[in-house]
This record gives structure tokens, C-alpha cells and sequence, in this order.
């Protein structure tokens, strides 16, 4: 997986937000839902 916005791979988990996991780039900060979820 990687973010959206920067395109890098440090990604964490950060939650649930609306039934689906949340995940937070650790470069850039950008939280995120992955769309194939």
C-alpha cells in the first residue's frame, strides 16, 4: 500500500473510521482509507 499523496510505503494503522481502517502516512502525515477495502 502506499500514500496517496507522497507515494511512500510507511504506512500505519490509525483507527476505524466508518467501519473501515484508517491507516496514517509516516512521511508526510495524510490519513487515509485504502480504496480497495
Amino acid at each position: 500500500m502506499k500514500c496517496p499523496q507522497c507515494g511512500s510505503e510507511h504506512i500505519r494503522k490509525n483507527g476505524i473510521k466508518k467501519a473501515k481502517q484508517n491507516h496514517i502516512c509516516a512521511e508526510c502525515g495524510r490519513q487515509f482509507i485504502n480504496p480497495s477495502e
